[in-house]
């Protein structure tokens, strides 16, 4: 993770030549050789001048380099101090320079970006594993661009990498150390637009919830890679359910199921209470009574 990020390589005038269009006769240009980033791939940007060259929007011409299948150096005869670059799809970029050294720095600095050095076939088997994985998290992840997050104190240039189970967060100077990691299982959503892609953790993530949105180019196979890998998950916690003979997490319509009621068993201290049987209405008898209370007796009368 870095602020001080540049994707700049190397830059200087040259005399530009492109055989396949109509730009048959060189050129004066500037030009920036630049490597992947969030802003795009490895890339050679052509401008008007060097003045013109402090302004992104100014670009006259951009060379897609990840494809290239040679660089290497014009006959004398056919000209002194130049460059030939030969790309997958026929086109052929040609470079001249003023003079022998200048042409080699830059044939170095081409070689070196569009053909990355790769580990040699005779390693020993003890570092076979450990170099493979290191190389295959590099190959596998996607420049981008962190925007600051109130979840997050980090913020800059970064690699993400999607694995089966985790995104993680890789130093764009150092790919195999590690930031931060996200269980693709704690992310509640995910989006993409055109130059960005945007997730929200949930609370069972490392960095608690949180939206963290990154400026890139690859949204689209980051979203691609993110979306298979959370269905594959899916489809896997499904099947064990069903192993285990539990009910699927999506039902079709039109399909009721009964779930058993369990009975309710009765504690210690409830103990069941004995109702006396209701007597039939025949065998009641029926008396009636007179509630009224007698009257007092009178006093006797006395006679004088």
């Amino acid at each position: 993770m870095s602020l001080n990020f540049t994707d700049m390589v190397k830059q200087g005038p040259v005399k530009l030549k492109q055989r396949n269009t109509a730009m048959a006769f060189w050129k004066s240009r500037y030009v920036i050789l630049r490597k992947a980033s969030s802003r795009g791939a490895l890339r050679l940007e052509c401008y008007r001048s060097e003045r013109m060259s402090q302004l992104t929007d100014n670009v006259t011409k951009t060379f897609d380099l990840t494809k290239v299948r040679s660089v290497t150096l014009l006959p004398p005869n056919v000209k002194r101090n130049a460059l030939s670059i030969n790309c997958n799809d026929e086109t052929l970029i040609h470079l001249a320079f003023d003079n022998e050294s200048e042409a080699t720095t830059w044939q170095v600095a081409l070689q070196s970006n569009c053909f990355p050095p790769t580990r040699p076939l005779t390693a020993p088997l003890a570092m076979d594993l450990l170099s493979c994985a290191s190389e295959s998290s590099s190959r596998d992840a996607f420049n981008a661009y962190l925007l600051p997050s109130a979840s997050l104190s980090m913020t800059g240039e970064c690699l993400l990498q999607c694995t089966t189970e985790t995104l993680f967060l890789l130093d764009v100077e150092n790919p195999k150390r590690r930031l931060v990691g996200w269980s693709l299982s704690a992310i509640r959503r995910y989006g993409k637009d055109i130059n960005r892609f945007t997730f929200e953790s949930g609370r069972c993530s490392s960095t608690g919830e949180g939206i963290f949105i990154f400026n890139t180019i690859h949204s689209e196979e980051i979203y691609a890679k993110i979306h298979n890998a959370s269905l594959a998950i899916s489809n896997a916690y499904r099947l064990n359910d069903n192993e285990q003979g539990s009910f699927p997490a999506h039902r079709p319509l039109g399909k009721t199921e009964t779930f058993p009621i369990p009975q309710r068993n009765p504690s210690v201290d409830e103990a069941p209470v004995a109702v006396p049987p209701r007597r039939p209405a025949s065998s009641r008898s029926h008396v009636t009574m007179d509630r009224r209370r007698p009257l007092p007796p009178s006093p006797p009368t006395q006679h004088t």
